[in-house]
């Protein structure tokens, strides 16, 4: 790491000594600014911040959520359906109301409105979750909020940068960025620069070859941290059966919250990720 540091302050060090060594060049000297004719890179500007075709990063991200959905459904399913599973709640939910009738008849806990409405709200949710519908529940309530709400805060930072908000894929925007620095134009600007306008350009292309990989490997870092916290939350919503049943008793309430606080942080991760980018 420390060798690959020093070879691009070197490089830079020679760029700057051509800057201050090597008479100015005006090999574009007859292209005047705005001339159309110079560059089609304010067209393409324009296409990368209103871009609506899906792309390469669009096409990756459709096709994760639709080979990883139908998965985390069936994880979900195999524990709710499964016999072992449901002997398992109705035994847990039995001694949640023996523990706390115990408790209620020896003067350890007062009987309230409140405490006797938070276990059967628990119950309920619980029992929802194993119901033939539970799945359906889950997936408008829970899976809906975690993976909709995700892209469309995602597509509200786009859009404060861009100036455009996307609907369906909040990698509509980049898809544009990608285009615009892949394009023909910049490729042929970037080699041009290097090979025929002198010193300065030799500087100016290097420049602007290493903005191009870094802002390439931007992209790619976006689209590893989406689809590495897309996998993992859908992942925990798929063991969402087990998790639940630890809101039943106060000792293992902590699991539960643990398994809630890993949703929302995965959930943040590409959020801030995107704010940054």
């Amino acid at each position: 790491m420390r060798t690959i540091n020093w070879v691009r302050m070197l490089m830079l060090a020679l760029i700057m000594a051509c800057f201050m060594g090597v008479p100015t060049s005006n090999a574009y000297a007859t292209c005047s600014t705005g001339d159309a004719k110079c560059t089609d890179f304010a067209c393409l500007a324009k296409g990368m911040k209103n871009n609506t075709t899906p792309g390469v990063l669009t096409n990756i991200t459709n096709y994760l959520k639709t080979s990883v959905a139908p998965a985390t459904q069936k994880l979900f399913q195999a524990f709710t359906s499964s016999a072992a599973y449901k002997k398992s709640v109705y035994a847990a939910v039995t001694l949640m109301l023996l523990i706390y009738a115990a408790s209620f008849m020896i003067g350890v806990t007062q009987a309230s409105f409140g405490e006797v409405f938070k276990r059967l709200f628990k119950i309920g949710l619980i029992f929802s979750l194993i119901s033939p519908t539970g799945w359906a529940f889950f997936n408008d309530v829970v899976v809906k909020f975690f993976n909709n709400g995700t892209d469309e805060l995602i597509g509200i930072v786009m859009s404060i940068s861009t100036g455009s908000a996307s609907t369906t894929s909040p990698f509509l925007q980049l898809d544009g960025i990608g285009n615009f620095f892949l394009s023909p134009d910049m490729i042929v600007a970037v080699m041009a620069s290097m090979m025929a306008s002198g010193p300065y350009g030799l500087g100016m292309g290097m420049i602007m070859g290493m903005a191009v990989f870094g802002m390439i490997t931007l992209l790619f870092n976006a689209l590893r941290n989406y689809a590495m916290s897309f996998v993992l939350r859908m992942l925990l919503l798929g063991v969402a059966p087990i998790f639940i049943i630890f809101l039943l008793f106060e000792k293992t309430k902590g699991l539960f919250t643990a398994w809630l606080n890993a949703l929302i942080n995965l959930s943040l991760q590409p959020i801030l990720y995107f704010a940054f980018l």
